[in-house]
């Protein structure tokens, strides 16, 4: 234990002399520290906004700090984030005068703030409030000519909407994003977003299914002095009386635009003639989706030349 003591004894005029010189140098240092300054924009948070108002203005609560100390404190200073924070009074109005202060924001210590621009901020505030609107399915472009729009539902139909009570007043429905019409060629169902008109505005649903029905656009139309082709002759030399016929289809428009007179042929099949009276039904092929209106006539006569 002795030598203990004695080694920490030993040369202690020196030892002490070492530690002195430590000291003066880091109060040197610190001293002579390299000062400077810093702009900073620090954001503000209101710690005791209640759910029922809402700030509409400034649209961006911030404010412009300038500040000075050494530059070890001003890097920290930026290392974190920064705010002011602030309370508003409870029975705080719709205009309020908002004043800021270097204690409402986290600084460390040695910074030294020289200005806040503003220093004073006019709140415009709004009560929350809510209701419930209509929904408007909005359309981009039409449907084909050979189209028909039959019904449009949307579900919900219905939407509750909250926000500040000046805004809310001049809201009467709520849009969807718009349906395209143009590739709609059948019923459908689709799942569309709503519009939310504005940053305050928040809504009960965000999106909904809109359902269209449509109907393929009918029309007629009449092909005149068709051909008869007789189908299984055997070679017999076979006669039609009369040799055409008029033919009358039903469909859709784009259907029947594209159809042609060379794309349709009626025809008999000696197989069902009618020996004791020689004539035969006129039967024909139609493209699928078209329909048969009538065959003008329906029979003709029959000669076979044997």
């Amino acid at each position: 234990m002795k030598a203990k003591i004695r080694s920490l004894i030993k040369n202690w005029p020196i030892k002490l002399l070492a530690i002195a010189i430590s000291v003066i140098l880091c109060l040197y240092s610190y001293k002579h520290e390299e000062s400077g300054r810093l702009p900073l924009l620090v954001p503000i948070k209101i710690k005791n906004l209640s759910d029922d108002k809402v700030v509409l203005l400034p649209s961006s609560l911030q404010a412009q700090v300038r500040m000075k100390g050494s530059t070890t404190v001003l890097n920290e200073v930026i290392r974190v984030n920064r705010y002011f924070e602030v309370k508003l009074p409870e029975d705080v109005k719709n205009s309020f005068k908002l004043s800021l202060s270097s204690k409402d924001i986290n600084l460390p210590a040695g910074v030294e703030v020289t200005g806040i621009e503003p220093s004073e901020i006019e709140l415009i505030l709004d009560d929350v409030t809510s209701k419930i609107v209509p929904i408007a399915v909005t359309r981009m472009g039409k449907v084909d000519s050979g189209i028909r729009l039959l019904s449009q539902t949307v579900s919900p139909a219905r939407v509750e909407v909250s926000g500040p009570s000046t805004y809310l007043q001049k809201i009467t429905r709520i849009e969807t994003f718009p349906v395209d019409m143009r590739e709609l060629k059948e019923s459908k169902i689709a799942e569309m977003e709503l519009r939310v008109p504005g940053q305050f505005i928040k809504l009960s649903e965000n999106l909904v299914k809109v359902e269209l029905k449509v109907d393929n656009l009918v029309e007629r139309k009449k092909f005149t002095e068709l051909p008869v082709e007789v189908r299984s002759n055997g070679g017999a030399k076979v006669e039609i009386d009369p040799a055409v016929v008029t033919v009358e289809i039903s469909g859709s428009k784009k259907m029947l635009q594209k159809l042609k007179s060379e794309d349709l042929s009626p025809y008999i099949k000696l197989s069902d003639i009618d020996d004791e009276k020689k004539i035969s039904t006129v039967l024909i092929d139609l493209p699928e989706d078209i329909e048969l209106v009538d065959i003008s006539p329906k029979k003709v006569n029959i000669i076979i030349d044997e």
